[in-house]
Formats: C-alpha cells, structure tokens, sequence
C-alpha cells in the first residue's frame, strides 16, 4: 500500500488587504499548498508543494507580502507573483504585521523583527513560551503572553512592561489568540 500524508492543519484564511479585487483569500489547500485568490475562480497563485504544513498566515498591511510559518520555516511570498524567500525558523506560534510593514514572529521564547530582505532581529526574550502577538495601533508596542506566567508582556522601544494575574483581572487565560472571557 502506498504511503499517505496526513492533510495539513486546518489554518485559518486571511483576506488580502489594500487589493483592486476586494475578495482575496489566502488559504492553505487540503494538499497544503497556500494559495491566493477569489474563491470559487481560478487563483492568482499557488505555492508549490514544497510548502511543509502551513500552521499561519498574515498579510502585510499594504497586501504587497504574504508570511507563511510552516513546521520548520518562515516563508515571504511576494503577494502579486507567489516568489517566496525561506527562513529557516522552527516552532513559530504567531506572526503579526504592524501597520508600517514589519513583521514580528513569536517563536519559542523570543520574538524577532524580521526585514523585507529576511533579515532578523531579536527584540524580546522570555523565560518560558511565548504565545500570539498583537501591534498597537501607533507601531510602538507589541504585545504578547506569558501563559505558565499569567502575564502579558508589552515589548516597547526602551522598555518592557508585564501585567501579571490575567486570568483574575480579566477572566480569561493569558492568551491572545482566540482569547475569550472565562476561559
């Protein structure tokens, strides 16, 4: 019997921002490809097969850049083409967009900048895993938690700010993806 591969994670589609056609997608294909398009019409692109399992996708906020994290990598597609530069980086757990175009990555303990060009660069370490990534609006901070800690980390330009006792303030665990009150 042939050997089969398990389909890829479920991966959560993103629109593309700032495009002439307003309804375009990037999804991950059952195959595990990412592919960009209009639903239901031929797509713009498709990212060749060796894409290994997509776990996250974000859109840069002017919709020119697509980041994909797989299981061993983080990779930058170029949104018109699909021509993508790969990094090698493993156990990435959120990637997030400010509205200036940098991208920052929480992989592991750290969070990092990375460049158009791929370039990196560490702007917060922690002493256990770090979990989702938001931007305030203004670009300064990044937010992130800290959830054996029950923290959420504000990683600012000259300095670094946590709130501890998340889960009694706010009802809800230190979490930000997907978080809900009571949880």
């Amino acid at each position: 019997m042939p050997a089969r591969t398990a389909p890829a994670a479920p991966v959560q589609p993103t629109w593309r921002p700032s495009h002439p056609e307003q309804f375009v997608l990037a999804w991950v294909s059952p195959a595990g490809r990412v592919v960009v398009g209009i639903p239901g019409r031929r797509p713009l692109w498709r990212s060749a097969p060796y894409v290994p399992r997509p776990r996250l996708l974000a859109w840069s906020p002017d919709g020119r850049r697509l980041a994909v994290a797989t299981s061993t990598q983080l990779l930058l597609f170029e949104g018109a083409t699909g021509s993508s530069v790969g990094l090698p980086l493993r156990g990435i757990r959120s990637l997030a967009y400010a509205r200036d175009g940098r991208l920052a990555v929480a992989h592991g303990r750290s969070i990092e900048l990375v460049g158009r060009d791929g370039s990196r660069h560490t702007i917060f370490s922690a002493p256990s895993v770090l979990v989702g990534l938001a931007w305030a609006s203004d670009g300064r901070w990044v937010l992130t938690s800290l959830p054996r800690a029950d923290q959420w980390v504000f990683v600012g330009p000259h300095r670094v700010v946590a709130v501890s006792n998340i889960r009694r303030q706010f009802g809800g665990a230190a979490s930000l993806d997907g978080w809900a009150p009571g949880t």
